[in-house]
């Protein structure tokens, strides 16, 4: 029986992340398939910060728990192999 089709979504998003390597504050295209993903598991986007382009809110369901996560993507110069 193979991997569930999720699974194999969320590590071919994770490796498309990390090929683009997008600098720090510049992670468009990155923020862009993670609003993707997250979009495909219900979630709305919405846009509320004009002057942070790769910032989102992704809000799901109603009550509780409520999460915040930041995630940091970014490829910071003269960092990694």
């Amino acid at each position: 029986m193979g991997r569930p089709r999720r699974i194999l979504r969320r590590e071919a998003t994770a490796r498309a992340i990390g090929k683009l390597a997008e600098l720090p504050l510049s992670e468009v295209r990155s923020a862009g398939l993670l609003r993707e993903a997250l979009r495909e598991h219900g979630f709305a986007i919405d846009r509320e910060f004009p002057h942070l382009p790769t910032a989102f809110v992704a809000p799901a369901g109603s009550g509780g728990p409520v999460t915040g996560p930041l995630a940091e993507y970014d490829a910071a110069p003269a960092c990694g192999p």
